[in-house]
């Protein structure tokens, strides 16, 4: 009698610890899907940073030389968030063009920045205003799980005297 105690303690302690593995087993193996999140996160705020900090004089872009030598440009030292500013306010004074310059000039800014697997928008708003798509990257519309945007107040100066902004630059990424 003794010895059945033994082999059914056993058998329960064995059992007991292959429960205790498959469970361990579903806990450890189970995956979240975070990391998309972080990598747009990621990917906004460097787009929103590269707006605000890289300069016209910094880019090498044949539309942009264009734009340049067409005197559409004027400084050089804008930065590309100033200069997509100074499209928007040009356009919002009556200049016909400026609007397909401003699209333009983004989508060229823009290429390569952000990867394939990525889809992303650039908006603008004036005060008071709601935002005005400039940009965006896929025909899809922005109906991702997760959207990530990251904005950037921005104003400048045109033609030396007309002060013009502030407007909220906001850039939308999802996959």
């Amino acid at each position: 009698m003794r010895t059945k105690k033994g082999y059914f303690f056993t058998l329960d302690v064995v059992i007991a610890t292959i429960v205790l593995a498959v469970g361990l087993y579903f806990v450890l193996s189970a995956r979240n899907e975070v990391p998309y999140y972080t990598t747009s996160q990621y990917l906004s705020e460097d787009m929103i940073t590269t707006f605000s900090s890289v300069q016209i004089r910094d880019i090498s872009n044949n539309y942009i030389d264009y734009l340049v030598n067409d005197s559409n440009i004027t400084n050089l030292d804008n930065t590309l968030m100033e200069q997509m500013g100074e499209f928007y306010y040009r356009q919002s004074k009556g200049c016909d063009f400026c609007g397909s310059i401003l699209t333009n000039f983004t989508r060229e800014v823009t290429r390569g920045i952000i990867p394939s697997n990525f889809d992303y928008a650039v908006l603008i708003k004036e005060a008071g205003d709601s935002y005005t798509l400039i940009y965006n990257s896929s025909e899809q519309n922005m109906d991702a799980v997760i959207v990530i945007s990251s904005k950037r107040l921005a104003s400048g100066i045109y033609n030396v005297s007309e002060l013009w902004g502030p407007y909220v630059f906001e850039v939308r990424v999802w996959q």
